[in-house]
């Protein structure tokens, strides 16, 4: 995006910044507001680029959620993210079918930490065991520390056998069982995990007790499961949108 700068300063002698005098009656050129505005939105840009969210994600607002069965959840993401320092190293688990609008509301949380300073990053959960399974050590690293580093760690399609490819031996799992004992109680860091999987289906699933187990201490025992049913195209069809047809 193209720096325009305001009234104030865009005729100054270098635009975006306000010319001033000091006590000693040097110039010194003082940032203007504009300007300040402009980098705080190229910085967020960058940031949302490298967090697996895009920009096309920003222009959704809680508010426009469809539907009124889970609505009284949107309240409880309200205030998660309004004071996500304090629930920092807690797991959410957006529960639901398919198209209930789970996925957008986690992007929602992303961008809005995104703008509050926190680091970000979003991945599938197949894209996410595949990176931790890179067979060279210093290439695994470079690529997966950013889920361990990041503030707010989200990962999408989580515990569905149909989502994610898996050994008949189970090779896959103690890589991730291991990556989410380190995330949660070495790095003391939370996650955002979504899946149309209740969370007693773990297990079944093929992803063993042992995390299923772990999930729920922390998530049935701090009542952190989200349950969403309101399905975007159902309410869509309620509404008797016009088509671009019509």
């Amino acid at each position: 995006m193209k720096f325009i700068p305001c009234r104030s300063c865009h005729s100054s002698r270098v635009p975006g910044y306000l010319s001033k005098t000091d006590s000693d009656g040097f110039e010194v050129l003082v940032e203007c507001k504009c300007h300040r505005a402009w980098r705080a939105e190229q910085t967020l840009a960058i940031k949302i680029k490298t967090s697996g969210l895009s920009e096309q994600d920003r222009s959704f607002e809680i508010d426009q959620y469809l539907g009124n069965k889970s609505k009284h959840e949107l309240k409880k993401l309200k205030r998660y993210v309004e004071s996500f320092k304090d629930f920092s190293r807690e797991v959410l688990y957006f529960y639901g079918p398919n198209g209930t609008q789970k996925t957008t509301l986690s992007k929602w949380v992303g961008i809005r930490l995104l703008e509050k300073g926190f680091s970000v990053q979003y991945a599938l959960m197949q894209t996410l065991i595949k990176n931790l399974m890179i067979f060279d050590e210093e290439e695994r690293r470079d690529t997966c520390q950013k889920y361990y580093d990041c503030d707010m760690l989200i990962v999408d399609e989580v515990f569905d056998r149909t989502k994610i490819t898996m050994f008949k031996s189970g090779y896959q799992i103690p890589f991730l069982d291991q990556f989410i004992r380190d995330r949660l109680d070495v790095y003391k860091k939370g996650m955002i995990l979504i899946s149309n999987k209740k969370v007693e289906e773990i297990d079944s699933e093929g992803f063993g007790y042992s995390l299923q187990d772990l999930i729920q201490r922390k998530v049935i025992l701090k009542k952190s499961l989200l349950y969403f049913e309101d399905r975007y195209f159902d309410e869509v069809n309620k509404s008797n949108l016009k088509g671009i047809f019509d």
